[in-house]
């Protein structure tokens, strides 16, 4: 701040201060103040800490500083672009009609187990509560009736058993060995096979017309078991007769075979992350845009209300959710609901004009869901235990009696600041109508339902789009859930695109995508958390959310997190590929037989052992056990130009083989 003093006719001195604007901060502020003090007040010349008149400076300084950071951050709120306040951001895009995304929840399907002497019909109805274990998830059943699963119909429960040592030949004559598993089926689409030394023997119903090069063998039952019969071999009267081969010594007897369980199982059905509550939050006091606050969620960390759920009824007559009352009339039973940023909702009626005002003393209950995320998205086997139903057959089911062989899919987290920022003008750009095939993808990945999803839109003609669609939670679709989506998304965008413009609606192509490496492990670290932590890592680069179409990705970025974790103290990679590739001279397409293949003798590594013959280290070992197994299959492990690309329609996923992201770790405890 400068200072300029003068003396006016009659001898007075007179100060003019010119203001430092860009003095915004507690040094700045004081160091100004401090400077006024010889022209203002000459007499005072004590500068230290422990004068009252610094002690005041001071204290001025911090509140100028406290407040020129409000004013920034009054001045920031008040724009979009620079808003970091998610309360801010909801605010700003309410004002074009654009509402941020909330949380979408998961669905997975699950069937239920009884033992096969069991009959009747079992109902799962509307509200039946089922619920995973640490953390604890809630799914639902939502259909609009009960649904009757018939027992008598239900499907027979097997397991099949591979490649099971059974025990080792001795050589002997008519050898035989009872199966110790109970309930074997010989036959069907998955007969019994077994093998000696890995040959494949042919099962025969007795040894009539077999000799000594006949590798057959006889499968009998014993009452709920089933018997091995070999080949034998006995003189009669000088003759030596031989019916069947018979092992050799040592041999490994091991069989592929089909169990029953015991049990059947119901056809399987559809079950919706979250929780359904019921609320009467009220009565009516007459007075025109009242509005009511849900209880739920209590905390804000905890899930939030799925608007899309909201159901609201008064004095027991359901009314209907609007998005907004401007194209409403002073008779119609309609309501709004509005998400803070605490995904707690606001529900409010309408003022008399655009919209009907309850009835006073008129009793308001709403019922809703909360839910939703990426939290959903559960692995297999997951959903243990039933938390509510009326059926006590239902009831009864448990970890073993309750079936999830799928993925959970769907869940989706609720929209970010910075894609709210990204997508809101675009939304308001697009005006709710698809001309450009770049509006078809703002107006899809603006619509709550289909956020966090991937779509990708492209011209084929004037008159066609193709749109290639990837629910969010990175999960492939069966083929009823994308025509279903089909319909949905047809439905949605007939009303908003041109006349004559047909939409076709296509699955993303869902490519799988293989890593392996080795790392080596600080002394200090236990190898199994370092070895998760790199998974974790790995995966985190692969996640569906964070790839889009046309990203790439990057060898060095692979490199870059698992050199960052703690414990590493180096890394190589060894695969990182994806299962469809052009078939060239120098990069050989991978085969899900040359993967699996790759993948079995990876996983049979041992390093347990701190050398090895000829002196190798563990280190050397594994690494040439890898790149003896990459010759053998003749896989390009690495892509030549030092990343793998998403290329468009694409999504990547780890699947159909065991442990896609392998890390094989030495050194550590």
């Amino acid at each position: 701040m400068g200072i300029q003093v003068s003396r006016t006719g009659n001898g007075k001195r007179q100060v003019k201060a010119s203001i430092d604007y860009l003095a915004r901060d507690y040094s700045r502020i004081k160091q100004e103040l401090l400077e006024r003090v010889p022209e203002l007040v000459p007499e005072w010349t004590d500068r230290s800490e422990a004068d009252l008149g610094i002690a005041l400076v001071e204290l001025f300084a911090h509140m100028g500083d406290i407040l020129s950071y409000y004013q920034d951050r009054i001045a920031a709120e008040a724009f979009l672009p620079t808003a970091t306040s998610r309360q801010s951001v909801i605010n700003h895009l309410r004002l074009i009609g654009y509402e941020l995304r909330p949380a979408s929840p998961a669905w997975v399907e699950v069937a239920l187990k009884y033992p096969v002497a069991e009959s009747g019909t079992v109902a799962i109805n509307p509200g039946n509560r089922f619920s995973t274990e640490d953390p604890k998830l809630f799914f639902e059943y939502l259909g609009q009736q009960p649904l009757e699963l018939p027992l008598d119909s239900a499907q027979p429960v097997c397991t099949r058993v591979r490649d099971k040592t059974l025990f080792f030949s001795e050589a002997k004559s008519g050898q035989t060995h009872v199966l110790k598993d109970k309930g074997i089926i010989p036959e069907g689409e998955h007969p019994f096979e077994l093998f000696v030394d890995g040959e494949p023997w042919t099962e025969v119903e007795d040894f009539s017309g077999s000799d000594a090069q006949s590798m057959h063998y006889v499968l009998s039952q014993l009452g709920d078991k089933s018997m091995l019969v070999f080949g034998s071999s006995s003189e009669v009267g000088g003759t030596v007769m031989e019916l069947g081969a018979i092992p050799p010594y040592g041999a490994r007897i091991a069989a592929t075979y089909t169990l029953d369980t015991g049990f059947k199982q119901t056809r399987s059905f559809l079950l919706h992350q979250g929780q359904t509550h019921q609320e009467e939050v009220g009565l009516s006091d007459g007075e025109p845009g009242q509005s009511f606050v849900l209880s739920q969620p209590p905390k804000p960390d905890l899930p939030g209300v799925l608007p899309d759920t909201v159901q609201v009824r008064v004095d027991g007559v359901l009314w209907e959710r609007v998005t907004n009352f401007v194209t409403t009339e002073y008779e119609d039973r309609c309501f709004t609901v509005e998400l803070d940023a605490d995904d707690r909702a606001t529900i409010t009626f309408g003022d008399g004009r655009h919209g009907r005002i309850p009835n006073v003393g008129a009793s308001i209950v709403v019922t809703y869901r909360t839910g939703g995320g990426t939290q959903g998205n559960i692995g297999p086997g997951r959903v243990v235990k039933v938390e509510a139903a009326a059926d006590d057959r239902v009831k009864s089911r448990n970890a073993q009696t309750i079936v999830q062989s799928g993925y959970g899919s769907g869940g989706a987290d609720r929209e970010s600041i910075e894609d709210a920022v990204r997508f809101g003008p675009m939304f308001f750009r697009s005006r709710d109508r698809a001309v450009t095939a770049d509006d078809f993808r703002v107006l899809l990945q603006s619509e709550p339902r289909w956020r966090g999803s991937k779509v990708m839109a492209l011209h084929q003609s004037l008159n066609r789009i193709r749109i290639y669609f990837a629910p969010s939670g990175g999960a492939e679709p069966s083929s009823e859930e994308m025509l279903q989506s089909d319909r949905d998304i047809n439905e949605f965008l007939h009303p908003r695109r041109m006349v004559g413009v047909q939409v076709e609606v296509k699955s993303a192509l869902y490519v799988p995508v293989r890593f392996a490496a080795h790392i080596t492990v600080d002394n200090r670290h236990f190898r199994s958390d370092v070895t998760y932590a790199a998974q974790q890592a790995v995966a985190a680069l692969l996640d569906f959310d964070q790839l889009d179409y046309g990203s790439k990705l990057y060898l060095s970025k692979f490199y870059e997190a698992l050199e960052a974790l703690d414990g590493v103290d180096s890394a190589l990679i060894f695969v990182l590929a994806r299962q469809r590739t052009e078939v060239t001279p120098s990069n050989p397409a991978l085969s899900a037989t040359s993967l699996k293949t790759l993948w079995q003798t990876i996983a049979a590594i041992d390093t347990s052992a701190d050398q090895f013959t000829g002196g190798k280290t563990v280190e050397e070992h594994v690494r040439t056990r890898f790149t003896n197994s990459l010759n053998a299959t003749g896989i390009a492990s690495l892509p030549a130009k030092g990343y793998i690309e998403v290329r468009e329609h694409e999504v990547f996923v780890l699947d159909n083989i065991p442990n896609p992201i392998n890390i094989i770790a030495t050194g550590g405890y």
